[in-house]
């Protein structure tokens, strides 16, 4: 899949309560429906002693003027400085999404949740957008060596990647 756009909201950044990303994506084959997919803050709860967002993630398609919602999962969030971490229910353990302390030349390590996997990105520069009166830290970024997920573009502080939330599976 192709995630082609982003939408987001500006209270995005504190992620309360309702904060809602939204990826429109596109296939291979042109489909006459719209799909996309959301991912809405619903509350925050406490893992391993640890304040974590919890984020609903939905599936949404609108086919004849019929919108058909399908629940894809939760995420679960964990932010520390400018560490963003991503909880694995499965293995029980917190692995690295993002990491703005990172500048031009480092190696992002992020999760890819297609393989439960982590992949290196390269931090090709960084610099600063303004969103409303926020100063934000951008990172451009492309995969490192081969694997079997990969994320290239930006990157925004507090709101993350521009294509989609985790790195994608590479096919």
């Amino acid at each position: 899949l192709f995630f082609l756009c982003l939408f987001l909201t500006l209270d995005a950044q504190n992620w309360t309560v309702g904060a809602k990303w939204i990826y429109w994506q596109d296939e291979f084959f042109p489909d006459p429906d719209e799909k996309y997919r959301t991912f809405t803050k619903e509350k925050d709860t406490l893992i391993q002693n640890r304040l974590c967002s919890q984020i609903l993630e939905k599936f949404v398609r609108i086919s004849n003027n019929t919108i058909i919602e399908s629940p894809q999962g939760r995420h679960f969030f964990w932010q520390e400085d400018q560490k963003v971490f991503v909880f694995e229910p499965d293995s029980m353990q917190f692995f690295p999404l993002y990491d703005f302390s990172k500048t031009t030349g480092d190696t992002l390590v992020t999760y890819c949740a297609e393989t439960n996997k982590t992949v290196n990105l390269v931090i090709d520069s960084v610099a600063i957008s303004n969103l409303g009166s926020q100063a934000l830290t951008v990172q451009w970024v492309h995969s490192a060596g081969g694997g079997s997920c990969y994320m290239y573009g930006p990157i925004y502080e507090r709101i993350g990647h521009s294509a989609y939330l985790f790195a994608r599976p590479g096919f």
